[in-house]
């Protein structure tokens, strides 16, 4: 270790003196110190002189006086400790140097050059790290003024502030000037936070702008910048953002057919405002509240659109999982479970009107042949739920029968028609069966095959009809039913049960008739003898 103390003293006189060399024939152009931070020391005010003014510097005589200096302490005999200070100590000289003749690119690469030399001599960093520190700490100054920069362009509040704070004053003491800039970038981060507070539109800028300006200066040794509270201010603003954007967002998002967010907006929460004494958990349930009710609204009125809501509605609890969790209540996942079941009730409507108009219409075509005066099915207010624009559920039974009711009474009407159109009812009672599961219908078609419509001519002997006479009918000699004929000599019978019957014609004298009803429509006549 001898050998190396004295190359280290070898090393620190050629290093003074090569700085010299560089310096002596130039003036002094002294640097303003708060251009660069952490190069100012104690050891300065040995190199520095009275009259600050002066153009001539007395660095070159009193470096000189420090060189003897050092070769006397080395002389005397050193350790590893006095050696490291003894260097730190010309590291200051060096600095001091670089100030002092106006920060010669030179003088900065002996001083690095120094720096490596002597740490590969000790065997250890004791210097280089200083030299990396003096390199970053120059980044401060624009560091700071461009922080200042950042705030001024948006907020004039924290301006009047800042103006007090740029860094102007040369400041002659290294702690001194430590604990100004601490001040300073302190004042900073607490302006950035006021005008977090003022600017919640413009929030998320200056946080990203703190953000940067914080690790900037952790880079350069800057620590704990933001205290507790402020870290605590910093996550309620992040979260106050979070709800912002997410409710913009479902907002934006509402703006669809069949999903209609009324009178939802940020000044419906306050929500331009940031203050951290309100309860964000307390606006988050309220927004929520408002937001699922209005969901289910929607569900409520356009049910035939359930998938398409249900599907906003998935997308919109995604949107605020991190917020809500339990977006829904129970009672509402009840309520969309209900809505579904709804909804396909209502599609199965829309595919039963449908196809119940074409019976109806179809129905019509059929019956307006024998009856041209029948209303249309669209006219008929029994009808009016199925012709409607709106999608209403409807009495399928109470449909069916008025049709088929309908169809009775025109075969009744118009009995020569009869074959032909319960035939025809008969084919279609068999199709609404399959399609609607209507069995109800069966029975009544298998009660209409169990009757008949009997119609009696009863003529004189001359062949035209004769009008008051009574005609009985029975069916094993039981009276069936009595009706006197009309002015044309006609008597007409309605269900009658089909088999053997005997129509009695009374008048003088008793004629009876026995007939065999196959068929719904029967027409006889009968000839009276006498009259």
């Amino acid at each position: 270790m001898d050998d190396n103390y004295i190359a280290i003293k070898e090393l620190t006189i050629k290093h003074l003196h090569a700085l010299v060399d560089l310096v002596k024939g130039d003036g002094r152009r002294k640097v303003l110190v708060h251009e660069w931070v952490l190069g100012i020391c104690s050891h300065w005010r040995a190199f520095s002189q009275i009259d600050g003014n002066s153009s001539q510097s007395e660095f070159i005589p009193r470096v000189s006086i420090g060189i003897q200096g050092i070769r006397n302490r080395f002389d005397e005999g050193m350790n590893r400790q006095r050696t490291i200070k003894e260097l730190r100590y010309v590291f200051d000289i060096s600095t001091y140097c670089y100030f002092e003749y106006g920060a010669r690119e030179d003088v900065l690469n002996k001083i690095k050059d120094y720096c490596h030399s002597a740490d590969k001599l000790l065997g250890e960093k004791a210097l280089f790290p200083m030299y990396e520190k003096f390199m970053m700490s120059r980044a401060i100054i624009p560091i700071v003024n461009g922080a200042i920069d950042k705030i001024e362009k948006l907020s004039e509040s924290g301006t009047k502030t800042l103006e007090k704070i740029r860094i102007k004053e040369e400041i002659n003491d290294a702690s001194g000037l430590e604990k100004e800039f601490t001040r300073i970038i302190r004042i900073v981060v607490d302006t950035f936070f006021k005008s977090i507070k003022e600017s919640p539109t413009d929030c998320e800028y200056y946080i990203s702008e703190l953000n940067n300006f914080v690790k900037k200066c952790e880079k350069l040794n800057y620590e704990n910048l933001i205290n507790n509270k402020q870290k605590e201010e910093l996550e309620y603003v992040a979260r106050f953002i979070f709800i912002q954007e997410t409710l913009s967002k479902t907002i934006r998002f509402f703006r669809t057919p069949y999903v209609v967010c009324k009178d939802i907006n940020l000044k419906t929460f306050n929500l331009n405002v940031i203050d951290s004494k309100r309860n964000l958990d307390l606006i988050t349930k309220n927004i929520v509240d408002i937001i699922s009710n209005q969901l289910m609204e929607d569900l409520r009125n356009n049910p035939l659109y359930y998938e398409v809501i249900c599907e906003k509605i998935n997308q919109v609890k995604d949107m605020w999982e991190n917020l809500a969790p339990d977006f829904l209540t129970k009672k509402q996942i009840s309520f969309m479970e209900e809505s579904e079941k709804r909804t396909e009730r209502l599609l199965e409507v829309i595919k039963n009107k449908k196809e119940i108009k074409k019976i109806l219409e179809d129905s019509f075509q059929i019956l307006s042949r024998v009856d041209p005066d029948i209303p249309r099915p669209r006219n008929q207010s029994i009808f009016d739920k199925i012709y409607c624009a709106e999608v209403e559920e409807f009495n399928e039974k109470e449909v069916f029968t008025y049709l088929f009711n309908s169809y009775l009474d025109i075969v009744n009407r118009f009995p020569p028609q009869g074959k032909k159109l319960l035939n025809h009812l008969k084919k279609l009672v068999k199709d609404i069966e399959i399609k609607f599961n209507a069995k109800y219908l069966r029975k009544l078609c298998d009660d209409i095959d169990k009757v008949a419509y009997l119609e009696i001519l009863v003529k004189n002997i001359f062949g035209k009809g004769k009008q008051g006479i009574d005609v009985l009918v029975y069916q094993n000699n039981c009276k069936l039913a009595q009706k006197a004929t009309n002015s044309k000599g006609i008597v007409k019978f309605e269900e009658i049960p089909r088999g053997n019957i005997q129509v009695r014609v009374l008048g003088k004298r008793l004629k009876e008739k026995e007939y065999m009803l196959k068929e719904y429509y029967n027409s006889y006549s009968i000839r009276l003898a006498k009259f």
